[in-house]
């Protein structure tokens, strides 16, 4: 069994997520420059591939570009449409009641905040999150996250996969398009547009199931 915990900065983004305001950033934010916490280039990968893999695939002899003094890592090609998606991301607490064991919290993820709210009832979490999606007809997904190393070759990947550096989050998200025909508009426009735009999905109060 698992509940879910989620790590803030501040009080006020506590007492946001208690109200059921979920604060949600495009996976575009997490692209720009900056050190903060959460950037990772890496979001939205589509594939990974060896030199001698994309070069058979694409036809492309990639070593000659950049000659033979260059130590050449796996490609990763990330794919520009998912920019458009946002996501909440909460991180996984597995326990079992009948042994009375649960796992340690991760001691890197005190860099996510120095306040937690756990929901404890996950089920009733998405019911609120899934009933909005349906009677809204919004596009969304939830679950876990796969990690994956970096040399693992994968020509598939979605925002539900991420680099193995990160595995210690053990992350649960909730990816949503808030306007799938403005994110169709604005990527026909111009498919290489920045693109970073928050979005509050509304679920109503939460206390009874989280704290």
């Amino acid at each position: 069994m698992f509940d879910l915990i989620r790590f803030f900065e501040k009080q006020e983004y506590v007492d946001d997520f208690l109200n059921g305001k979920l604060y949600m950033n495009s996976i575009g934010h997490f692209w720009q420059p900056g050190n903060a916490v959460q950037n990772d280039f890496a979001e939205g990968l589509g594939e990974s591939l060896s030199i001698d893999d994309f070069e058979e695939k694409y036809n492309s002899n990639i070593p000659s570009l950049f000659g033979k003094e260059h130590i050449l890592f796996p490609f990763m090609n990330r794919i520009e449409a998912t920019k458009y998606c946002h996501i909440y991301c909460l991180s996984l607490h597995e326990y079992d009641k009948k042994l009375g064991i649960a796992a340690k919290v991760p001691v890197e993820m005190k860099k996510m905040g120095k306040y937690a709210v756990i929901v404890h009832n996950v089920q009733k979490f998405v019911d609120l999150i899934y009933a909005k999606l349906v009677n809204n007809r919004l596009y969304g997904l939830m679950g876990p996250v796969n990690y994956h190393s970096p040399f693992e070759k994968n020509e598939y990947k979605d925002l539900f996969d991420k680099i193995d550096k990160n595995s210690h989050e053990k992350e649960w998200r909730f990816v949503l398009i808030p306007d799938y025909e403005r994110a169709k508009k604005l990527a026909a426009e111009n498919i290489n547009r920045t693109y970073d735009e928050h979005y509050y999905y509304e679920i109503g109060d939460i206390r009874d199931i989280a704290k």
